[in-house]
């Protein structure tokens, strides 16, 4: 789970989110997750008492992925993500269940 606060979402959002659709490797790349990471849905949780959350930037990341369909492969090649997204990681004893968040994806 990769978690956003309010703030890392607007970020997001105003980022990869056009015209009705999510930029969905957008947001892996500036998030740098995994490829196996589909970035299609978006949790929610409430925090429930102060707390100080950790803030991080997410660093560059590579990965080595294959595509292969039933006349096609590419074999292994390597994929860099850019990430300069941020990052919180709270307590998770201070924040409420989490909820999918209606209307994404």
């Amino acid at each position: 789970m990769y978690w956003l606060d309010g703030t890392g979402y607007k970020d997001v959002k105003s980022k990869f989110y056009k015209n009705g659709r999510w930029d969905r490797e957008g947001i892996k790349n500036h998030l740098a997750l995994p490829c196996m990471n589909r970035a299609d849905v978006i949790d929610v949780a409430e925090v429930t008492a102060p707390q100080q959350a950790v803030t991080s930037t997410v660093g560059k990341a590579r990965e080595q992925i294959g595509y292969t369909r039933a006349d096609y492969t590419t074999g292994m090649l390597g994929k860099i993500m850019p990430g300069g997204g941020k990052q919180i990681t709270p307590d998770p004893a201070r924040t409420s269940a989490v909820t999918r968040l209606t209307g994404t994806p």
